[in-house]
């Protein structure tokens, strides 16, 4: 970790360091939820809501301040300058885009245009939601939403029992600060995200299968797996048909 930090800072990346600060503070956040006792949870979670609402507005109120304080002004290194034509282009193909990065991977002319109207060749919006609806529509940007907020939920319900509920939950808490100034919805970030909701499907299966196991003890067939059950009651069913 500490070798992490010293390159995110030596790189001069404002937008990694303030990802590193985000994704260290998400992470500290869940695991001090686990540690708050059951009557405790809906106050943690309350007064967490309240200082998180503060402070949004506080650096809302204060943007240059907090901007100049990582060398940057409020063009976000002139980063707002791409969204307006983005948005141009996405207005002509709302729903399902251009296809997935064709206006940046080569010079059509739509490519052209929108390089033109940008001032220069940007290689991407940097914008994780212009990024996806300029690609593959708002279709597309609902169905990433779709994906992206079963997973926080699964993260948020297990976060008290999993240890990778705490990941994914800093993990999509940093992908959605970022996504604000960089195109992080799609590729690698995606791939996370994808494994993310992979293990906390896993988990939720898991926690299943030991409720139905407890289930079939109480009724007294403990050393039975569900298999065995299915393929007994199965075969009481054909014998009652026989008989």
């Amino acid at each position: 970790i500490a070798g992490a930090l010293v390159l995110v800072i030596g790189a001069s990346s404002a937008t990694a360091l303030a990802g590193v600060i985000f994704a260290t503070g998400f992470y500290l956040w869940a695991l001090q939820f686990r540690r708050v006792g059951s009557d405790w949870t809906a106050t943690y979670v309350f007064a967490s809501l309240t200082g998180g609402l503060a402070a949004l507005i506080a650096v809302f109120t204060s943007a240059a301040w907090v901007v100049g304080l990582l060398g940057r002004d409020l063009s976000f290194s002139g980063r707002s300058r791409l969204w307006e034509p983005t948005l141009d282009f996405i207005s002509r193909e709302p729903w399902l885009g251009y296809g997935y990065r064709a206006l940046f991977s080569g010079p059509t002319p739509e490519t052209l245009d929108l390089w033109r109207e940008m001032g220069f060749r940007a290689s991407h919006s940097h914008n994780g939601p212009l990024e996806v609806t300029l690609g593959i529509g708002v279709i597309g940007l609902g169905l990433f939403f779709v994906v992206y907020l079963a997973t926080l939920t699964s993260a948020l319900r297990y976060l008290k029992k999993y240890d990778v509920a705490v990941f994914a939950f800093a993990f999509l808490m940093l992908q959605l600060m970022v996504s604000f100034v960089e195109p992080v919805f799609l590729r690698d970030w995606l791939s996370v995200l994808v494994i993310c909701r992979i293990l906390l499907l896993r988990m939720r299966i898991e926690e299943q299968t030991v409720q139905d196991s407890l289930m079939l003890r109480v009724r007294g067939r403990s050393a039975m797996t569900l298999d065995d059950y299915s393929a007994l009651e199965s075969t009481r069913r054909r014998g009652r048909r026989g008989v």
